[in-house]
């Protein structure tokens, strides 16, 4: 999200990050490896770690950790001015929730809101946490679709829908299409 934000910051409007987690690889990968998993990893040039979500586990490339560290974003403050959202559950156990407060401390921009989940995991896919990420519809004329077709974009009705939106903290804007492009 920040790089390409970073790269491109004339045209970023806004950013949204969901249990955002920028240098993960330095901060919350290689921090936790141990000497035989860093050694795996120079021998062979990939280490796989075990995780709750794949019982095969992750593999990690050393190329991967190389191209993190020459692409750090949090050591110093972030050029980016625009408004930023960033939610994140503390029962999170890939990623601490402090992250999101590290990180809202070193964007440039004033207007930063960091939103904590106390009961939200990882995914934040629980019923009320989905429901969070969804914007709520201002005017039910705008469109037919359910915010959550928009999400999952599974219908052509939903691919081409216009929805007008209201935001917590960020005001209005649309989601899908806008009207007439």
């Amino acid at each position: 999200m920040l790089l390409a934000a970073l790269a491109r910051v004339e045209r970023i409007h806004a950013l949204v990050g969901v249990a955002a987690a920028p240098d993960f690889t330095e901060d919350l990968v290689w921090s936790r490896l141990d000497v035989a998993q860093r050694d795996e990893l120079r021998e062979t040039g990939a280490a796989t770690l075990p995780s709750r979500y794949s019982a095969a586990g992750y593999t990690f490339p050393l190329r991967l950790f190389e191209d993190g560290r020459r692409h750090l974003v949090t050591r110093a403050e972030i050029p980016i001015f625009c408004p930023v959202r960033l939610l994140h559950g503390m029962s999170d156990d890939a990623v601490p929730w402090q992250t999101s407060l590290h990180l809202a401390d070193r964007l440039k921009s004033r207007d930063v809101v960091v939103t904590l989940v106390k009961d939200g995991d990882h995914r934040l896919s629980s019923g009320p946490d989905l429901a969070r990420l969804v914007p709520r519809p201002m005017s039910s004329s705008a469109c037919n679709c359910t915010a959550r077709q928009i999400q999952l974009g599974r219908s052509n009705a939903a691919r081409n829908c216009v929805r007008k939106v209201s935001i917590p903290g960020y005001g209005g804007g649309w989601v899908g299409k806008r009207p007439g492009t």
